[in-house]
């Protein structure tokens, strides 16, 4: 694999920070938190989330629960990863990313769809569009996509894939259903920004696991993900979040923004 980073310049960045410093925080309706690209987190009304600029992020991305995201591009490309949790599919996706077949990943029925919706999925998921093996890529409306190893005795290995994503030059890896396992070697030469990690320790890796996954990729961030089985309680959920404790560790709730 290969991929060709862009760098945003300091300055940018500190200018787009300020800017949203000054935003007006509203009061009213449900409180959002937003993690901007410099480390800092503010408080927004979810009504007026969407009015913030990108300024120099690559785009935004919404934790949408369980393994479920929603990233929306500085270029207002939409795209969904896996599918599940949550309620609000309404944006049109231009692009959905299915990581394997298991019902918790591939709700692709509940995503409002734009006429030339882009779909790619691993081998083993039977969701229409495209299919990517481990160890291939595809470039897609501005979006450079590699699929990569994602396996255990749970998900034999070929069938799922995770997905390594060049958003404007910030890569993310979204580990899909996976153990950790002797191919992540391969993504700590990829300065990885953001790493979506399973933790549940069920069907995937433990937060323990995952926490030498994350030593081992050295990713900017490493945000837990798929915390529990999707039938668990929120005090199981949060038990592995607290579980899981690398020093890079982005924690979010169900909802929360990020500005890539």
């Amino acid at each position: 694999m290969s991929f060709h980073r862009v760098g945003v310049s300091e300055m940018k960045k500190t200018l787009y920070a300020l800017g949203l410093f000054i935003l007006p925080q509203l009061l009213l309706g449900q409180i959002m938190h937003v993690h901007k690209n410099d480390g800092t987190v503010e408080q927004f009304d979810i009504a007026t989330i969407d009015s913030i600029t990108f300024g120099s992020a690559a785009g935004k991305m919404t934790w949408l629960g369980h393994a479920s995201v929603k990233i929306v591009t500085n270029d207002n490309i939409v795209i969904y990863i896996d599918p599940y949790a949550g309620d609000d599919y309404s944006e049109p996706a231009d692009l959905i990313l299915v990581t394997h077949g298991h019902n918790d990943h591939n709700q692709v029925s509940k995503v409002t769809k734009k006429p030339n919706c882009l779909i790619y999925s691993g081998p083993g998921a039977n969701v229409g569009g495209s299919k990517l093996a481990p160890g291939e890529h595809a470039e897609a409306l501005g979006i450079s996509i590699s699929a990569v190893h994602a396996y255990n005795s749970n998900h034999p290995k070929g069938t799922g894939v995770g997905f390594v994503l060049d958003i404007n030059g910030i890569l993310l890896y979204h580990a899909g259903d996976t153990s950790k396992i002797d191919e992540m070697a391969e993504l700590t030469a990829l300065n990885i920004d953001y790493a979506l990690l399973c933790v549940d320790g069920i069907y995937n890796m433990s937060p323990e696991e995952a926490m030498q996954a994350a030593a081992l990729i050295h990713p900017k961030k490493a945000i837990p993900i798929h915390v529990a089985p999707a039938n668990a309680s929120a005090a199981e959920k949060q038990k592995n979040i607290d579980r899981f404790n690398p020093p890079n560790k982005l924690i979010l709730k169900e909802g929360d923004v990020i500005y890539l």
